[in-house]
């Protein structure tokens, strides 16, 4: 019982780890699209869409919050509104359909879907906080950058999800059965 909460402790840990070093990296690049500001690539998604289907939903959500906090006090602690709000509502779509419409809805929708969220919110939460419902006008420029975004991290998720030997992230008592493994990856 004990080797098992280490065990899940540590992949907590290293998603989280991993996620905080993509969100430092971020930071260094310039914005996805020059004219869309604060538009970014959204890199620790890729280890928030990872983590919905390696850890399960309870502990990518613990790697979310835990990112969150950990990248404003190591940041901007002014940005952990606009992170926990796009996140949570971001991880939600994400989870659901990843849970009821996978596989019909791959990866790379999944992501998209999850990144047109995080945009949305973020929109408006950053019109809230400044009191200009004006900022809603840039909303497409965002939605453009939430595809590119949300397409690009679907890709690299897929690639992950399918050629990372699964025993890294599964015991022998919680393997996904090859009917699990397969619907990730059947054809739309």
């Amino acid at each position: 019982m004990r080797n098992k909460v280490l065990l899940r402790i540590a992949r907590i840990s290293l998603f989280t780890a991993i996620a905080l070093i993509m969100h430092y990296l971020e930071g260094m690049l310039p914005p996805l699209l020059a004219f869309a500001p604060g538009s970014k690539m959204g890199l620790s998604n890729v280890v928030t869409l990872a983590a919905i289907i390696f850890l399960g939903y309870f502990d990518a959500f613990a790697v979310l919050i835990i990112r969150c906090f950990l990248a404003s006090l190591f940041g901007n602690v002014f940005g952990l509104v606009y992170s926990l709000g796009g996140g949570i509502c971001a991880f939600t779509i994400m989870s659901l359909l990843y849970r009821f419409a996978s596989p019909k809805v791959s990866l790379m929708g999944i992501s998209v879907a999850g990144a047109i969220v995080h945009n949305i919110i973020q929109t408006l939460i950053a019109a809230t906080i400044v009191q200009q419902i004006n900022l809603i006008l840039i909303l497409p420029l965002m939605l453009v950058a939430s595809v590119i975004a949300g397409v690009f991290v679907g890709i690299v998720v897929y690639f992950l999800v399918k050629y990372l030997p699964l025993n890294l992230f599964w015991d022998n008592k919680t393997t996904p059965s090859e009917e699990q493994i397969k619907k990730i990856f059947e054809e739309k």
